[in-house]
């Protein structure tokens, strides 16, 4: 998860619906700039520009049940297409430090990721012009942000996604704890995420409360991102022809995923327990209690 505390956040001055539409066009606004001054390192402008298109998505989430339902699926669309089109990017550079963060050596890292390296790229071996589509395309998302039509005002705007957000959290921990399948805790991460990055952008409302459950879904976050990174290892090792050596080297390193994968995955049971410890009903009374609060 990205670091970086966004300094756009609700204001306790301004209309809530005005302040969903600044926290938009500087989230796009910090990725333009950074990827301007990232023009030499593409990994890194991927990086800010991926992570931009979650935080949006977040935001579309935050307010879903107060924007028009073809609006909501035409904007999530096409911020999942962007993060899309930027994935092959990242896959051989997040494969490679997987490997070295299980303590795999740069010869055993060639062995084993041999086609991922020698695999063409939907972005071609230049990737500014997909860079410099993905910078037009978030300017153009900019604009259709600034113009969102937003029913309603104060906690209406933004309390029932956030709680339907938090609702969604806790029951895929529900499911992924009780089938223990990686696609569920997959599905969790991603609500998780979700849920970090709004609760980021309303931390002044009940900064004791909502600072403490940060620190908990960075955590969280943090050993399911891992997690999905071994596991997509996993599934590019084993879709891979068996070397000439008969593999050994890979099924070694399948053992040590399999082995913190589950680590991993207990880890992110415990610290769930907590974050999502509160019924979504008590959740909300607590919320919209401290929004009013805050207000006055």
């Amino acid at each position: 998860m990205d670091a970086m505390k966004p300094a756009c956040t609700l204001r306790v001055n301004e209309a809530t619906s005005a302040g969903v539409r600044r926290i938009a066009d500087g989230l796009i606004g910090d990725a333009l700039r950074r990827g301007c001054r990232s023009q030499r390192k593409p990994a890194t402008t991927v990086h800010h520009f991926r992570t931009t298109t979650k935080r949006l998505r977040a935001l579309l989430l935050l307010i879903r049940p107060v924007i028009a339902r073809t609006t909501f699926e035409r904007e999530n669309a096409r911020l999942k297409r962007i993060a899309d089109r930027l994935a092959p990017l990242r896959d051989r550079t997040v494969a490679v430090e997987t490997l070295m963060a299980l303590g795999q050596s740069p010869e055993v890292v060639g062995r084993a990721l041999p086609s991922v390296s020698s695999r063409r790229s939907s972005l071609g071996s230049t990737p500014q012009p997909a860079l410099a589509r993905a910078a037009r395309e978030l300017d153009q998302a900019r604009a259709r942000f600034l113009k969102l039509r937003i029913r309603g005002d104060g906690w209406e705007v933004i309390g029932p996604g956030l709680i339907k957000v938090y609702r969604q959290a806790r029951r895929r921990k529900h499911a992924a704890v009780s089938s223990q399948r990686d696609l569920a805790f997959h599905r969790w991460r991603i609500r998780v995420k979700q849920l970090f990055y709004q609760l980021q952008w309303l931390e002044a409302v009940w900064p004791q409360r909502f600072g403490r459950m940060l620190k908990r879904l960075r955590r969280l976050e943090e050993n399911l991102g891992r997690d999905h990174d071994l596991l997509e290892l996993r599934s590019l090792l084993r879709k891979m022809p068996v070397p000439a050596d008969g593999g050994a080297a890979i099924n070694r390193v399948l053992r040590l995923v399999e082995k913190r994968s589950r680590k991993l995955q207990q880890a992110s049971e415990r610290i769930g327990a907590k974050a999502f410890r509160e019924s979504p009903r008590k959740f909300q009374r607590s919320c919209r209690r401290h929004w009013a609060s805050w207000l006055q």
